[in-house]
């Protein structure tokens, strides 16, 4: 499940002994507030003299990252409950968001140690430089020149915003294929075009005020193109 950074701030309840009481501040990870009153109570109760009868939540809030298109190195400190003991952990993860680092941690320890979210207890999530890693899995994204090759590459016909591909809403794997009476432009997958999710008719036509051709699809008239289904 996916884990979200909260700020929970509580308290003890005023009385006449003590009337402003002190108040304590937590940084949970759950995947909802409910979740994160309840962990909040639950490590509070173990480290101070007070519960949840007998205290209240002042503040419960969502913790939003400062940089979130920069990926970054996360060191990960936890303590989890196995079914032989108790055991303290460093991991190293790498991604946009401490809440997406966290939830990577809790993923990769339920898939290699079986531990239970409620077991796992974070003590700190920090931020950590290049040179301080020590993962080798970490560490090889830390070279100069990233190159990644593409196994498979294809021609295909893209639409939307942007000169990049990648950046285009669709890609489609575009052939050529005979129908009974006519050859239309064909993408999916099959050899036969009869098996193929769509068969595309294309023709180019006019775009009423903009004095541009584009190519079209779909049904309607070639001189409006305004009825066409798209234009690409």
């Amino acid at each position: 499940m996916k884990q979200t950074e909260y700020k929970v701030v509580g308290r003890l309840l005023p009385s006449v002994k003590n009337p402003t009481p002190p108040l304590y501040r937590m940084r949970i990870f759950a995947p909802n507030h409910v979740v994160a009153k309840s962990r909040f109570w639950y490590f509070v109760s173990q480290l101070r003299k007070m519960k949840k009868a007998n205290g209240e939540t002042v503040y419960c809030g969502l913790v939003h990252e400062k940089t979130p298109l920069k990926v970054k190195n996360f060191g990960i400190w936890l303590r989890y409950d196995s079914r032989s003991g108790t055991h303290n952990m460093y991991r190293e993860y790498r991604d946009l968001t401490t809440s997406a680092a966290v939830t990577q941690c809790y993923r990769d320890m339920g898939a290699r140690h079986r531990a239970r979210a409620h077991s796992i207890h974070i003590m700190k999530v920090q931020e950590i430089a290049a040179n301080k890693c020590r993962r080798p899995a970490i560490k090889q994204f830390h070279v100069g020149q990233l190159t990644s090759y593409i196994i498979h590459p294809r021609t295909v016909l893209c639409y939307g915003t942007g000169s990049d591909c990648s950046l285009l809403r669709y890609r489609v794997r575009l052939f050529s294929a005979t129908v009974p009476g006519q050859t239309v432009l064909c993408y999916g997958t099959g050899s036969d075009c009869s098996l193929l999710r769509y068969r595309v008719r294309l023709f180019s036509a006019t775009v009423p005020g903009l004095g541009q051709t584009v190519l079209c699809y779909g049904t309607g008239s070639r001189s409006d193109c305004s009825l066409l289904r798209y234009r690409v």
